[in-house]
């Protein structure tokens, strides 16, 4: 019977040389439309979800009214992230992610402008997935001097070659030795980083107080994307129930100065993509 039915569609692409080629080339376009558009959907859906703890991951954001004017930030304070650490149980950790904007980079005599370095906390692989192609991602932010890159980026410096071990310049004469590098991340990230220096350089210039000072003033002024790792079972809406005391805590003596007010805004890692627009954030995708 399946025969007969061949034999019968085929009569009639014979016979209706022409209808049957406009139907069918119809068809055609109709599935290569359907497959591209599935695979567009499945790729924004899935930003970030490579990372393996992503469901318990939230980047802290910036909700400020200063006289009446309200803005929104995509970054936060430097001290947010370790004054909840310290102050809820529900975190497990925190990391801070700062951009370095456009750096020089120097590899024995030649010179690269690059776009994509960050300057990253040292525990950053403890909460973000990586695959390591060289070196070790065990205590490769803990120094200084350290740096991790890309595959991409480690090839454009060095070949082919392993290079852990070697060091690269910055434009302002400071050496890093590259502990580990990775390889490139999925091009569905919210944080495309093609190279992470570690935070303890900055730390080491200012002194570690200074740096991660807790005085109220310093928590009105917002520069890096923090993000927060809670405990398994732990919910983000214990951790903003309890930050109306924090801010009482914190930072509502400056507050009260200059008639303003703060309230942390937490969004899930995956759900990143498809956020409101920040002030200093990421081009996002549109959910319609």
């Amino acid at each position: 019977m399946i025969k007969n039915y061949f034999r019968s569609a085929y009569r009639n692409i014979i016979s209706n040389k022409l209808y049957s080629f406009i139907n069918i080339l119809g068809l055609s376009i109709g599935l290569i439309c359907a497959i591209f558009i599935s695979l567009f959907v499945k790729d924004e859906l899935s930003y970030d979800k490579h990372n393996s703890k992503h469901k318990q991951i939230y980047r802290i954001e910036s909700d400020f009214s200063i006289g009446g004017k309200r803005d929104m930030f995509a970054v936060t304070q430097i001290p947010m992230g370790p004054m909840l650490k310290n102050e809820c149980p529900e975190v497990k950790q925190f990391v801070r992610l700062l951009n370095t904007d456009q750096q020089l980079i120097i590899v024995g005599d030649k010179q690269f402008y690059e776009q994509n370095i960050y300057v990253a906390d040292s525990n950053f692989f403890e909460i973000f997935d990586a695959q390591l192609v060289y070196g070790t991602l065990e205590r490769c932010l803990s120094d200084a001097n350290s740096i991790v890159l890309t595959q991409t980026l480690a090839e454009k410096y060095f070949g082919k070659t392993d290079p852990a071990g070697k060091t690269i310049q910055t434009g302002d004469k400071e050496s890093f030795k590259i502990t580990a590098v990775i390889k490139d991340l999925p091009a569905n990230t919210h944080t495309p980083f093609d190279a992470l220096l570690s935070i303890n350089f900055i730390i080491q210039r200012f002194g570690s107080e200074r740096f991660n000072s807790m005085e109220a003033m310093n928590f009105w002024n917002v520069n890096v994307y923090t993000y927060l790792l809670l405990n398994e079972n732990s919910s983000i809406k214990t951790v903003e129930d309890r930050f109306p005391a924090l801010y009482e805590k914190y930072m509502a003596s400056v507050g009260k100065m200059f008639n303003a007010t703060f309230k942390p805004m937490f969004t899930n890692l995956a759900d990143l993509h498809f956020n409101q627009t920040l002030g200093g954030d990421q081009p996002v995708g549109n959910k319609s």
